[in-house]
């Protein structure tokens, strides 16, 4: 109770599912995790970008358990791995060596960020003024393997002073380029 109003808080937490995730790609990898700042792997030279694009994945076995772990997590609590997902998700018939190295980096800011948890809260004195909120936007051609755009969206309610409980997300990439 703040001043005779109840406050509901809610916690979209999946902290020990992203830590045991981490600990299976590293289980079966063999690879170590070093925290990231950013899911997306850097931009390489075109050289050394092509020479990874045409050698094959070491990890390409276990490519689709270990995205789809991931993928599970960032539609219950992690709206913002999606896209990072969801792009690698799309190669897995075709994994190249790359994709071990995009997909060694969101692994590492998982580990870096795993402790991250989504939340939201609402009052009863938000009632009178609560609102439904909604943002859209597209990446406009943001994945190099593809010419199509990813286009996502965010629906919250909003309340006062701040408040505000997340209600839906999504990302997808578009239908044409």
């Amino acid at each position: 109770m703040a001043g005779g109003h109840v406050v509901t808080t809610a916690q979209y937490d999946m902290v020990n599912y992203m830590g045991q995730a981490c600990d299976s790609y590293v289980s079966k990898t063999g690879l170590v995790l070093k925290p990231a700042e950013s899911p997306y792997a850097p931009d390489l030279p075109a050289g050394q970008l092509d020479a990874l694009l045409e050698n094959p994945g070491k990890h390409q076995q276990h490519s689709a358990s270990v995205l789809m772990k991931l993928l599970y997590a960032a539609r219950m609590a992690a709206p913002w791995l999606c896209v990072a997902i969801s792009r690698l998700a799309k190669q897995i018939h075709k994994w190249t060596a790359d994709c071990d190295r995009r997909l060694h980096r969101l692994y590492c800011y998982i580990f870096a960020t795993q402790q991250q948890v989504l939340s939201g809260s609402l009052s009863t004195a938000d009632l009178p003024n609560v609102s439904v909120e909604f943002w859209c936007d597209a990446d406009l051609n943001g994945d190099m393997m593809s010419s199509k755009s990813t286009s996502g969206r965010w629906i919250e309610l909003k309340g006062n002073e701040g408040r505000c409980m997340p209600l839906h997300w999504a990302s997808k990439q578009q239908g044409s380029t």
